[in-house]
């Protein structure tokens, strides 16, 4: 059997004392992470309030009250975490307008409008546009991958779920 020689890691590459400097936690068993995560109900807490606070901006949101509407969502990204905002307006977004069984033609541009100009107004900070377009990728990636598999299987059709994650996608590069 092969066994590493002094100073090489299992692979046949030197181990350089110098990388190895990094600080060491102790082990955790995954038991007690599990643990450690479920005593984090501050956590929840804010998740919850967040999620509130996303739903009820964007339930008033129409193309008369887009602007007042971005600015509201817009301020919640210096009360939360920049990556909790972005997931609850995906989940948002893909919860209403895109997991339907029909066409969201008039409510994904209202949606998608709104979400650019929070990222127009946040800027690069937040990264709003560039988390849109990587979940509704791959989200989109799957539902092809799932498809696929369905047309070989002979069943024919395209999901509304996939023509709305298409409109979305499409949205995202005419808002820019």
């Amino acid at each position: 059997t092969y066994g590493p020689s002094t100073g090489e890691d299992i692979y046949g590459q030197n181990l350089d004392a110098s990388k190895s400097n990094t600080s060491q936690s102790s082990y955790v068993p995954p038991h007690l992470r599990k643990r450690a995560e479920e005593d984090n109900t501050n956590r929840k807490e804010q998740l919850l309030l967040l999620k509130r606070a996303v739903n009820s901006s964007l339930n008033r949101l129409s193309e008369d009250t887009l602007i007042s509407v971005s600015q509201t969502v817009a301020k919640l990204y210096p009360s939360y975490s920049t990556s909790d905002v972005n997931a609850s307006l995906w989940d948002n977004l893909f919860r209403v307008a895109v997991e339907r069984p029909m066409l969201m033609t008039s409510m994904i541009p209202v949606y998608v409008a709104c979400f650019s100009g929070v990222h127009v107004q946040k800027g690069d900070l937040v990264q709003l546009g560039g988390y849109m377009i990587e979940e509704v990728m791959r989200k989109l990636w799957t539902k092809a991958k799932d498809e696929r598999e369905r047309d070989d299987l002979g069943e024919e059709g395209v999901s509304k779920e996939t023509c709305n994650l298409m409109l979305v996608m499409c949205y995202l590069y005419n808002f820019g």
